[in-house]
């Protein structure tokens, strides 16, 4: 588990400039 979430962290680092990864990325967690 986290070391998928490390590398959603890793991701979002790469495409912090789009807020549709911020909006997939928070959703998983709220899930």
């Amino acid at each position: 588990m986290d070391l998928l979430r490390k590398e959603l962290e890793e991701e979002l680092k790469l495409s912090t400039e789009d807020p549709r990864s911020h909006a997939w990325y928070h959703g998983l967690l709220n899930r």
